[in-house]
């Protein structure tokens, strides 16, 4: 009897949890800084990494129930032609965003940027992103979108 009345209960706290949504979608841009400026990056592979998160959702909390439903969240997306990407990132927890040069186009990575990855590190407090230094030379920048 007490499995049952368990078992109906973690039911219903994760249907709760499915209802709500412990993420927000933030907009960034993508630019070459190659030449001396900066131009839109487009297909350029970018990911986001929440910090933080566990995968089991341990203790069970209405928030650890939901930050589970964060796998069907946008976290990898290529930019547009303007550069832009839309990433759905957790609401109150920092993450790391991940960029790469797409591997054909006008933006393509050099033979001496295959493989190269740019970090940066979000802080949903105040909504900055800041270089992370280990990621070489810097030839994309991100900067918060419209």
């Amino acid at each position: 009897m007490h499995m049952v009345r368990f078992a109906t209960m973690v039911a219903i706290m994760i249907a709760l949890a499915g209802c709500s949504s412990a993420t927000r979608s933030v907009t960034f841009r993508v630019v070459d800084l190659r030449e001396g400026g900066e131009w839109p990056l487009a297909g350029a592979l970018v990911r986001v990494i929440p910090m933080e998160v566990g995968m089991v959702p341990l203790p069970v909390t209405k928030r650890t129930l939901s930050e589970s439903a964060y796998g069907e969240a946008r976290t990898v997306v290529v930019s547009d032609r303007d550069g832009y990407v839309r990433l759905d990132v957790l609401g109150d927890r920092a993450a790391w965003i991940e960029v790469e040069r797409a591997p054909v186009g006008a933006g393509a990575e050099r033979r001496d940027e295959v493989g190269q990855v740019w970090r940066w590190r979000w802080d949903p407090a105040t909504g900055a992103v800041s270089a992370v230094e280990e990621s070489g030379a810097w030839t994309v920048g991100l900067q918060r979108g419209r």
